[in-house]
């Protein structure tokens, strides 16, 4: 048995063809993987409870991580399956590309919840510190108790001493939300439109117009099936 020697010129080809979206796939990675960051340090600030499983005792918050970090890969994955999808020449896969980038987008909501609290979180503590022991407070306090007052004015300042609690959990903040939802929103879309399909081999499309010409041919047979016996018929009523 002889043995195929590949020319150097053709591995190297060969594997530029494997690796032509890598270098996509990597930065998109990274982005994601730097979002993640807020994501982790918002969960861990958070979520502080734990639970006892045979004797180990494991922070709930750690499970939060790896899950909001799979989401996040994962997204990456199902925009670049979509992009294939519809790159390729078989019609039932290119009709599959729809659905699997809405998967793409649904996957997304988690690592955008959890990256979008830590920066909110961030902004009300900074706010805290900002409100916490400045002269704003002083007022506040010294107006929530001076009975000479009216009522509205010493409740106003009343709510507004609120802020001198320290935030434990994150408000919902739109912003901040919107503002990580257009990071990974438009890093999935970088991975979604600047895929590269692979090359198309001459067998592969020889074998796809075949494909092609063998269905229109079904197409034309029928719809000449069809004006048949709508001739016929025709005829039939006629005579």
């Amino acid at each position: 048995m002889t043995k195929k020697i590949i020319p150097t010129p053709a591995r190297l080809k060969r594997v530029g063809v494997a690796l032509r979206n890598a270098p996509l796939f990597v930065l998109s990675t990274i982005v994601s993987i730097s979002v993640e960051a807020f994501a982790w340090g918002g969960i861990l600030a958070e979520n502080q409870a734990t639970v006892e499983i045979a004797g180990l005792v494991i922070r709930l918050g750690y499970a939060e991580v790896a899950m909001s970090t799979a989401f996040s890969l994962g997204a990456l994955v199902l925009a670049a399956a979509a992009a294939a999808q519809k790159a390729d020449p078989r019609a039932e896969q290119r009709r599959r590309a729809g659905a699997t980038q809405v998967l793409a987008i649904l996957v997304l909501i988690a690592p955008i919840y959890y990256a979008g609290n830590c920066i909110a979180l961030d902004r009300q503590l900074a706010a805290w510190e900002a409100y916490n022991g400045s002269d704003q407070h002083r007022a506040d306090l010294r107006d929530s108790e001076d009975m000479m007052l009216d009522s509205v004015m010493r409740r106003e300042a009343a709510n507004r001493l609120g802020k001198a609690q320290r935030p434990e959990r994150a408000e919902f903040d739109p912003g901040a939300t919107a503002w990580i939802a257009l990071i990974l929103g438009c890093n999935m879309l970088a991975v979604r439109f600047g895929w590269r399909a692979r090359p198309e081999t001459p067998a592969e499309a020889k074998a796809r117009q075949k494909a092609v010409a063998v269905a229109k041919a079904r197409i034309t047979r029928e719809r000449k099936r069809r004006e048949d016996d709508a001739t016929n018929v025709t005829n039939f009523r006629r005579a």
